[in-house]
């Protein structure tokens, strides 16, 4: 849940400069006389023509000088300055009573700014019941906005049991009342079957509506249908432009599925470079799997010119933000000295975070560090564990390596050479990892 209040757009906000200049003046030569409109206009003009911290006191000293004159949106946008610390440092518990003062006055974009500090109890002793209230009061008045943060608190349990039926009631009505998020969430809802019957041509168009109300996560959710015929028709170049909408409001998802048409050719013609620069935008937002994605295309030099050392700071990246396939890639770096100095250990402790995170050949990797004795004792009950893992995953190099023991349990594993060629060749087993992964297909709300 995001608390803060965002800056709302002037009922009367015009964008040609002549015309602002002389409304300008125009409300100077009225703020002599205090009237709070004119105030609250020029605090308007100074925020938005900012070029310095004095420009944003100028605009701070109107909205104070307006609001304290009664104007009731002066006291949303100072309430707002106290918050974000726009000409004056920051005051969670000036920005609440202003908001609260602002709601007041019957201000329902004020009531729920106020509804969120209640519940995270910031500027205010936290008082979730009350909150519940406000929201729910909110809601009963027409503000999509809280419709849809009701329907977050029903499915989630945030504030008691959750309740899924109710949730998509909430979303629904956020939806009707034209919130695009509450049409991303009941997309989502319609496609999971979550609280309601699985509907996927309903989830297809809530996410159309979503994504014209320039929602990232909707384009996103939007080429996904597009790309797997979700509730319409394969069409790969709306799917590719979907994700090309959703990647330029900054979207990690987006971005990383637009470098993968563009790595792979879908829904327009294969451009390698363009990949490295789309996976790279995803990688710099914290997807962690696009950062892999980058560090292959340094290995392989795909679009790039092939260096292991910086494939080797991507994989860095890419394991720290967890991902098993990084993890992995990263210990066989340590291993075999790959963009890196050979370390048994570090290539060890990778192996097994991989492993641990679900990754096939991170486990089987795993096992053959304990079956030979890398970085760690020889063990071959705990190798045998990690090899079944593997196998179980229909990995094949585990299946025979887990053949391969039982058939002669008495084997000196140490001196067989053939577990080390598998664990050299998983480098090129474009199989099982490949230059560049699919992105995540299974779609789900991000919390």
């Amino acid at each position: 849940m995001s608390f803060k209040a965002e800056k709302r757009k002037p009922a009367n906000a015009d964008n040609n400069k002549e015309t602002r200049e002389a409304l300008l003046a125009a409300h100077k030569r009225a703020a002599q006389r205090s009237d709070p409109e004119s105030l609250y206009q020029i605090a308007i003009y100074y925020e938005e023509t900012a070029q310095s911290p004095k420009d944003e006191k100028q605009a701070f000293e109107m909205y104070s000088q307006a609001a304290k004159l009664g104007h009731r949106s002066a006291m949303y946008e100072l309430g707002r300055c106290y918050q974000d610390g726009l000409g004056v440092e920051p005051n969670p518990k000036e920005a609440y009573q202003w908001f609260k003062q602002c709601s007041n006055l019957g201000d329902i974009d004020a009531l729920l700014v106020v509804a969120r500090y209640l519940e995270s109890g910031y500027g205010v002793p936290q008082n979730r019941e009350q909150a519940l209230k406000l929201y729910e009061k909110c809601a009963h008045k027409g503000n999509s906005d809280a419709c849809c943060e009701l329907g977050v608190i029903a499915q989630t349990g945030r504030m008691g049991p959750p309740d899924l039926k109710m949730a998509v009631r909430y979303y629904r009505q956020s939806a009707e009342l034209g919130n695009p998020l509450g049409q991303e969430y009941l997309g989502l809802c319609y496609l999971n079957g979550t609280g309601v019957e699985k509907q996927e041509r309903e989830a297809f168009e809530c996410f159309k509506k979503g994504a014209r109300g320039k929602l990232p996560g909707s384009q996103y959710y939007l080429g996904q249908c597009y790309e797997l015929g979700i509730g319409c028709k394969v069409n790969l170049e709306a799917a590719k432009q979907a994700y090309y909408e959703g990647a330029k409001l900054n979207h990690d998802e987006a971005q990383l599925a637009l470098g993968y048409c563009f790595d792979k050719g879908v829904g327009t013609e294969p451009e390698p470079k363009r990949a490295v620069h789309w996976y790279g935008k995803s990688a710099h937002n914290g997807n962690a799997e696009a950062a892999y994605n980058v560090a292959d295309c340094y290995r392989s030099g795909h679009g790039v010119n092939t260096d292991d050392t910086i494939a080797f700071e991507w994989l860095r990246r890419s394991a720290k933000g967890k991902y098993a396939d990084g993890e992995c890639r990263l210990g066989h770096c340590y291993e075999f000295g790959i963009g890196v100095d050979k370390n048994q250990a570090n290539a060890l402790k990778w192996y097994r975070r991989s492993a641990e995170h679900g990754s096939r050949t991170g486990q089987f990797n795993l096992g053959a560090c304990l079956e030979l004795g890398i970085g760690i004792a020889q063990s071959r009950k705990e190798a045998l564990r990690w090899y079944r893992s593997s196998a179980a995953q229909d990995f094949e190099p585990a299946k025979q390596r887990l053949e391969a023991l039982t058939a002669a349990p008495t084997t000196s594993v140490a001196k067989d050479p053939k577990i080390r060629r598998i664990a050299e060749e998983l480098d090129s087993d474009s199989s099982d990892i490949p230059i560049a992964t699919t992105p995540k297909k299974k779609l789900k709300r991000s919390e």
